[in-house]
Protein backbone atom coordinates (compact mmCIF):
# COMPACT_ATOMS: atom_id res chain seq x y z
CA UNK A 1 0.00 0.00 0.00
CA UNK A 2 1.52 3.78 -0.55
CA UNK A 3 0.02 6.28 1.29
CA UNK A 4 -0.27 9.91 -0.57
CA UNK A 5 -1.78 13.67 0.63
CA UNK A 6 -3.95 15.23 -1.77
CA UNK A 7 -3.87 19.26 -1.35
CA UNK A 8 -5.76 19.30 1.85
CA UNK A 9 -3.22 16.73 2.88
CA UNK A 10 -6.27 14.15 3.96
CA UNK A 11 -4.02 11.01 3.30
CA UNK A 12 -5.09 8.51 0.41
CA UNK A 13 -4.22 4.60 0.39
CA UNK A 14 -3.71 3.20 -3.39
CA UNK A 15 -2.91 -0.74 -3.53
CA UNK A 16 0.11 -1.86 -4.84
CA UNK A 17 -1.96 -3.62 -7.19
CA UNK A 18 -2.62 -0.14 -9.01
CA UNK A 19 1.15 1.02 -9.92
CA UNK A 20 2.13 -2.88 -11.08
CA UNK A 21 5.88 -2.56 -9.73
CA UNK A 22 6.81 1.43 -10.13
CA UNK A 23 6.57 1.56 -6.47
CA UNK A 24 10.00 -0.05 -6.27
CA UNK A 25 11.11 3.31 -8.53
CA UNK A 26 9.49 5.78 -6.54
CA UNK A 27 10.78 7.82 -4.22
CA UNK A 28 10.34 10.37 -1.18
CA UNK A 29 8.86 13.65 -2.71
CA UNK A 30 7.61 12.44 -5.81
CA UNK A 31 4.32 13.65 -7.16
CA UNK A 32 1.93 11.41 -8.33
CA UNK A 33 -1.89 11.48 -9.64
CA UNK A 34 -4.45 10.10 -8.31
CA UNK A 35 -7.76 10.44 -10.10
CA UNK A 36 -10.76 9.23 -7.71
CA UNK A 37 -14.42 8.95 -8.82
CA UNK A 38 -15.79 9.80 -4.94
CA UNK A 39 -14.13 7.02 -2.76
CA UNK A 40 -12.63 5.23 -5.89
CA UNK A 41 -9.04 5.14 -7.92
CA UNK A 42 -10.08 5.86 -11.64
CA UNK A 43 -6.66 7.00 -12.48
CA UNK A 44 -3.09 7.04 -11.45
CA UNK A 45 -0.26 9.42 -13.06
CA UNK A 46 3.32 8.14 -12.35
CA UNK A 47 6.17 10.74 -12.91
CA UNK A 48 7.91 11.22 -16.19
CA UNK A 49 11.16 9.62 -14.83
CA UNK A 50 9.32 6.71 -13.35
CA UNK A 51 7.76 6.13 -16.58
CA UNK A 52 10.56 6.00 -18.44
CA UNK A 53 11.98 4.10 -16.31
CA UNK A 54 9.44 1.21 -16.58
CA UNK A 55 9.66 1.37 -20.26
CA UNK A 56 13.83 1.04 -20.28
CA UNK A 57 13.43 -2.04 -17.79
CA UNK A 58 9.99 -3.60 -18.99
CA UNK A 59 8.08 -3.93 -15.80
CA UNK A 60 5.44 -5.98 -17.11
CA UNK A 61 1.35 -6.04 -15.22
CA UNK A 62 0.94 -9.32 -16.37
CA UNK A 63 1.64 -10.79 -12.96
CA UNK A 64 0.09 -8.14 -11.10
CA UNK A 65 -2.97 -10.00 -10.07
CA UNK A 66 -1.22 -12.70 -8.62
Amino acid sequence: MLIVNDDEFNQIEVPLRLIKGAEKLLQAGDVIGVGMDGDHIVQISLPSAVLDKIRSIGISDTNADE
